[in-house]
């Protein structure tokens, strides 16, 4: 619906309809969820009993 629309009013914000368009063309994946998963399945080994969800979370931001 909304890339309809864009197409629509491309001659009042010709700009605008580009960046919208580039926008909603990018489709959702699992991908980078999945991706998560196992980089959290990584660090939650058995060895590692102690770490906390917070700290999971930090190591798991700075590894992306």
């Amino acid at each position: 619906m909304s890339m309809m629309w864009w197409n629509v009013i491309d001659d009042n914000y010709p700009h605008l309809q580009i960046v919208a368009k580039m926008i909603f063309s990018i489709t959702s994946s699992q991908a980078s969820c999945e991706q998560n998963f196992s980089i959290l399945k990584w660090f939650c080994k058995d060895n590692r009993t102690r770490l906390n969800t917070l700290k999971l979370e930090a190591m798991a931001k700075i590894h992306s």
